[in-house]
């Protein structure tokens, strides 16, 4: 199991008896990666259906000043996504002695993200009001070993910071919909290949956007069960030159993840 996994889901553990509200649940993920070259041609891409990558999530809520009607309130909040599965593969690959094969075929995929958010919120008579900053981490792990030869293993990863807003709105005393978008800007993301020796590519500005749409029953005082649609958004800029233990150069095109995410929680309140 990867360092940063480990350390992230310990921190949860360490800090969860402090937390005022507790959400577990499960997710599935529509993945559609896709890079292109400068003049905008395609050169290879990865797609699943929901079914294909799946996983699980938490988040914790620490109230730091409680919120009531018409007043501000505050919290921070703990959020762990992890996902893993298989992907359709697309594209061109390469091996030793022979470039740019074009390959169809599925690689292995992995997706974690740990997030820390600060929100301020405000309740009025039938909805709540929030903005949020946060930063995180993401990494995702394509191993494309299983390619006839031809393939390697890819991680991406960046620590990122984020900026949002959210609202929810009561539909009635159990029922309500909410929404939340925020921007989130990668701080120096990495790209980690086993090619050639190994080559870590330094990507160029890597940003985009996230939004969601939860659905949440409050079937008694504490329980709730919420699902929730997410869209989440990253523009990776092309690399600089690295070179392979071989002296040759690589480097990694323009790329963008268009991934959608279906979430289902069981959530409790302290």
């Amino acid at each position: 199991m990867n360092r940063v996994k480990i350390v992230l889901l310990v921190g949860f553990l360490n800090v969860s008896p402090f937390a005022h509200e507790l959400y577990v649940g499960s997710r599935m993920v529509n993945f559609d990666y896709e890079e292109k070259d400068g003049n905008g041609n395609f050169l290879d891409g990865e797609t699943s259906d929901f079914s294909d990558i799946s996983g699980i999530e938490i988040a914790l809520r620490f109230d730091t000043t409680s919120a009531s009607l018409n007043t501000m309130g505050s919290y921070l909040k703990l959020l762990f996504f992890y996902a893993r599965g298989s992907s359709k593969y697309e594209g061109f690959l390469s091996n030793q002695s022979i470039d740019n094969i074009h390959y169809s075929g599925t690689t292995d995929a992995q997706i974690y993200t740990g997030e820390l958010r600060v929100a301020a919120e405000k309740i009025r008579d039938d909805h709540t009001f929030s903005a949020f900053a946060g930063a995180g981490y993401r990494h995702w792990q394509r191993d494309l070993d299983n390619h006839e030869g031809y393939g390697y293993e890819e991680a991406y990863k960046w620590p990122y910071i984020l900026i949002g807003i959210g609202a929810k709105w009561s539909i009635d005393a159990a029922w309500s919909i909410g929404t939340s978008f925020y921007y989130q800007h990668a701080i120096d993301p990495k790209l980690d290949a086993s090619l050639d020796g190994k080559i870590t590519l330094d990507l160029g500005t890597t940003e985009g956007f996230h939004l969601d749409i939860p659905l949440t029953w409050n079937f008694s005082r504490r329980f709730f069960i919420e699902g929730n649609y997410a869209y989440d958004y990253w523009n990776i800029d092309e690399s600089n030159v690295a070179y392979g233990s071989s002296g040759q150069a690589y480097i990694e095109p323009r790329s963008a993840t268009k991934n959608q995410i279906i979430s289902l929680r069981i959530g409790y309140g302290f």
